[in-house]
């Protein structure tokens, strides 16, 4: 079930509201408004991709491949990285520094909010529904 439909049940089945209040948060069942709304989350985010390059890794080697893969990286302008997706282990990449706190800053989100915000971006921006959003400390630019 989604939680477009958790949403919708919570809305229409008053019997169901207790048990969905305890699996569920308040933001995720749409009972609080959000800080931010996703539009100017996702315009956010595609600023800080302005004047990045994207490469490919070769998924057997995990070096840089000439060839298209499954497996992109985003650098920013800077050349340092900022996103990374790799489907052997289904999840989107996001630098700490040059992406959450950029993000967190800007709109005072908590992690919460920001994990759902990603989800969405993710989701949408992206179409890769089922794919979990992950923050990354480490710093995997090209050295």
């Amino acid at each position: 079930m989604n939680i477009e439909k958790v949403k919708q049940a919570y809305k229409e089945n008053p019997m169901l509201r207790g048990i969905l209040k305890e699996l569920f948060s308040e933001e995720e069942l749409g009972l609080v408004t959000p800080a931010v709304s996703q539009k100017e989350f996702n315009k956010a985010f595609n600023e800080i991709l302005e004047g990045s390059t994207l490469r490919y890794i070769n998924p057997e080697t995990n070096k840089v491949s000439k060839k298209k893969t499954s497996n992109p990286q985003v650098l920013n302008a800077n050349g340092k990285w900022i996103i990374d997706y790799n489907p052997k282990n289904p999840h989107f990449w996001y630098q700490y520094d040059r992406v959450y706190c950029v993000l967190r800053d800007k709109f005072s989100l908590q992690n919460g909010e920001m994990q759902r915000l990603m989800k969405s971006l993710v989701d949408t921006q992206y179409k890769m529904q089922g794919v979990t959003p992950e923050l990354e400390i480490i710093d995997l630019s090209p050295k």
